[in-house]
């Protein structure tokens, strides 16, 4: 999480302002893509330093920390009492503090596309456009009506973590909310 002025800051008391070994991995996968499919190179001025970096940060399994606090790189935990720490000993297991490490799948792919001709970064599939029908106008219809007054896709839900007797609330599922997005998406796409 960020401030508005782009520095980083707490989110949920498991999440402190840090440089993250798991979320930076699925950016610069993001960032691969965006090159592959707009034939620019500017999103991949970061690679080199930032490969360098995270290889520099792994731990001594292989795998990443979640968090590397700001100015030392020091791994960073929490203790299942939500004391922050470098120990990585007693952690809570709701959460991942150690994550997975593709760097050596993202700088091979990194590597590819600068070995590559840009004009054959992008992958040749095609895609149909998307066609308006009586469904999908019935579709978005209800996902139109479904809204509250703010906006909003409002369900009952459960929060994954937050069970109690009455774990039932209302609660913006994101899974609806992506799906609801992507069929406006397809509609106004369709449409003339």
């Amino acid at each position: 999480q960020y401030t508005k002025e782009m520095q980083p800051a707490w989110a949920r008391k498991f999440e402190p302002p840090a440089i993250t070994g798991g979320e930076s991995q699925t950016v610069m996968s993001t960032l691969l893509e965006l090159a592959r499919e707009t034939g620019e190179d500017k999103f991949l001025k970061p690679f080199p330093k930032a490969l360098a970096y995270y290889k520099k940060s792994q731990l001594p399994s292989g795998k990443m920390a979640r968090f590397y606090e700001l100015k030392t790189n020091r791994p960073l935990y929490f203790t299942k009492q939500y004391e922050l720490t470098y120990s990585s000993a007693d952690m809570p297991t709701h959460y991942g503090f150690i994550v997975g490490n593709k760097f050596d799948r993202i700088e091979k792919e990194y590597n590819r596309l600068m070995e590559t001709d840009r004009s054959k970064w992008r992958s040749p599939r095609k895609q149909r456009p998307p066609q308006m029908s009586n469904g999908l106008k019935s579709r978005v219809q209800k996902i139109l009506a479904d809204m509250d007054d703010r906006g909003a896709w409002v369900e009952a839900g459960e929060l994954k973590y937050h069970k109690n007797a009455d774990h039932v609330r209302k609660i913006i599922d994101p899974r609806t909310f992506s799906k609801n997005i992507e069929a406006l998406a397809v509609f106004l796409a369709a449409s003339p």
